[in-house]
């Protein structure tokens, strides 16, 4: 059995990958990689908030509910394009994403107001755009190297996690002379044009196929049928909870501890540190360790970091602590394709989208909850949730350790 696996494996990656020269490879991985990148753009919102509530007198349950905006709409999108990515190509769903993206961002900067940073900026432009344009880098990724799903997806969520590293400071750094939404304004026209500019150099590439392609197409009530899926949904919502609370409650909670200003910015940045790497390395990781060993390393992450912030230390626990937030956070994300692999290997991009789902689930809920309880006592309650993802652990499940 493990020949023939082993066999399949390998003519599926020639099959794939035959008669395409390097120079197409490199344009299609540069292309979904600086697509990825734009879209990450949904993590400077942490950066404006202080001042969003300063001058404009939002609410924290409302500049919160931007943030979680984001992940509903990808939630809703990674569904949807979960299943087209079965059928449509994959540069076709990035020109997708893309337009949403656009006419987002048009909208909202055009009439701005809560309800279109929530509806039009979030949920739409970044939310429902992102998971689209994820669907298609992906199905485009797998194709080119069918035999590392987990790298793969790990390097995609790394580099969307990776524009809070960049972009992130650079809203901060304007809104502090220009105002918050001009300094969104400016950015977001410069990664709206980018991810435009990513897709038009981008070739075509056919549709990724599942490992057992042999085999008729798996309905939606069947994939939810599978006990495995569920234990994968709940693994996902279960783990981000703490971390995208992190992303959008960690300046105003270094300001309320009367730290340095510029501590703001840079428990940012720990965050979205821990963040890249928990994605890049938990992706990597899972193709040779195993699932299950990355979600130890991420449960054990969000119960130190979620100790540390309740107890409220200097500067450098707070950093400490929203790294390890941030790790927790990225975890689970760039686990994900290799957990969607595990859980359906004859349904690969439908179980993604479902598990995105239950990732997107988490991060909507998490800074809505914390900002409900308010106070130190809400790290808690997430890091108490994310108890429940090491409990989740001990129930038998088929997550096996694959080698390429």
């Amino acid at each position: 059995m493990q020949d023939t696996s082993s066999s399949l494996r390998r003519e599926e990656a020639s099959t794939a990958t035959s008669g395409w020269p390097m120079l197409r490879t490199v344009r299609v991985l540069v292309s979904i990689l600086m697509l990825q990148l734009a879209f990450g753009l949904v993590y400077s919102w942490g950066a404006v908030v202080p001042y969003v509530r300063q001058y404009d007198h939002w609410s924290p349950l409302l500049t919160s509910a931007v943030f979680s905006a984001g992940p509903l709409g990808y939630a809703t999108g990674m569904i949807i394009s979960g299943r087209l990515a079965e059928y449509a190509p994959p540069r076709r769903l990035c020109w997708t994403g893309a337009g949403l993206m656009v006419g987002g961002f048009a909208i909202t900067f055009l009439f701005p107001s809560s309800f279109t940073f929530i509806l039009f900026y979030a949920a739409i432009g970044l939310g429902l755009g992102g998971a689209i344009a994820m669907a298609g880098s992906l199905a485009a990724g797998i194709t080119l190297f069918p035999t590392r799903v987990g790298t793969i997806g790990g390097a995609l969520t790394g580099s969307y996690a990776l524009a809070a590293l960049i972009e992130a400071p650079l809203v901060g750094a304007l809104a502090m002379t220009s105002g918050w939404l001009n300094a969104l304004r400016v950015v977001g026209s410069g990664v709206a044009l980018m991810a435009v500019v990513m897709v038009l150099l981008m070739p075509s590439v056919p549709r990724s196929r599942p490992v057992q392609a042999g085999r008729n197409s798996i309905s939606f009530p069947q994939l939810m049928g599978r006990k495995a899926i569920w234990i994968a949904i709940l693994l996902e919502a279960t783990a981000t909870p703490l971390g995208s609370y992190a992303f959008a409650a960690i300046a105003a909670y270094t300001h309320g501890l009367r730290l340095e200003p510029w501590m703001a910015a840079v428990a940012i940045i720990a965050v979205a540190a821990g963040n890249a790497l928990g994605r890049i390395v938990g992706g990597t990781a899972s193709d040779y360790f195993g699932i299950k060993s990355v979600f130890l390393v991420i449960c054990g992450a969000n119960l130190v970091a979620a100790i540390l912030l309740y107890r409220t230390g200097g500067d450098l626990v707070v950093l400490l602590a929203a790294f390890l937030a941030g790790i927790g956070f990225g975890g689970p994300a760039g686990v994900l394709s290799r957990l969607a692999s595990a859980s359906a290997p004859d349904a690969p991009h439908a179980a993604f989208g479902l598990l995105f789902a239950g990732f997107a689930f988490g991060a909507f809920y998490g800074p809505l909850l914390g900002s409900a309880v308010g106070g130190t006592i809400g790290w808690l309650v997430l890091g108490a949730i994310g108890l429940m993802c090491g409990l989740l652990l001990l129930v038998r499940v088929p997550f096996t350790r694959h080698r390429g």
